[in-house]
């Protein structure tokens, strides 16, 4: 398949999962923006997740997959809705990252229960480093 079939297909699922949590998104980007926002890149060694801000490149992950890119880029943008739910609905008594992650792993699971399962790591690792601070 060449690389454009690739990036439909992989739009197209991106676009799937998105309806189903009720977001209209837009076409996956393919070029960088140079605005700290990701990118998704496609070649012979695999799917390409790249953040570039004012010309410099400053993150760049390969999978070997499209499930697990998409996997990525679900985990990112679940964790930016969390933090507009967590704005919404602040309560100044308690850690923000509480709504944030709560509502992060709603999302997942309404998505894919694995992908639930890899962020419940990443943020018992986070919170294993640096535990909720309530109270402030």
């Amino acid at each position: 398949m060449m690389q454009s079939s690739h990036l439909n297909l992989l739009n197209k699922t991106y676009q799937q999962y998105g309806q189903k949590l009720g977001w209209q998104l837009d076409t996956l980007r393919t070029e960088p923006q140079h605005d700290g926002s990701f990118h998704v890149e496609i070649d012979e060694d695999g799917y390409h997740w790249v953040v570039t801000e004012r010309g410099l490149e400053l993150e760049r992950h390969i999978f070997d997959s499209d499930e697990h890119i998409l996997e990525h880029i679900f985990i990112h943008l679940s964790f930016w809705a969390g933090v507009e739910f967590e704005l919404k609905h602040r309560d100044e008594t308690e850690d923000g990252r509480r709504k944030i992650f709560a509502h992060q792993l709603q999302l997942l699971k309404k998505l894919n229960n694995n992908w639930a399962m890899t962020a419940e790591k990443q943020i018992a690792a986070i919170l294993e480093q640096h535990p909720y601070r309530d109270s402030f």
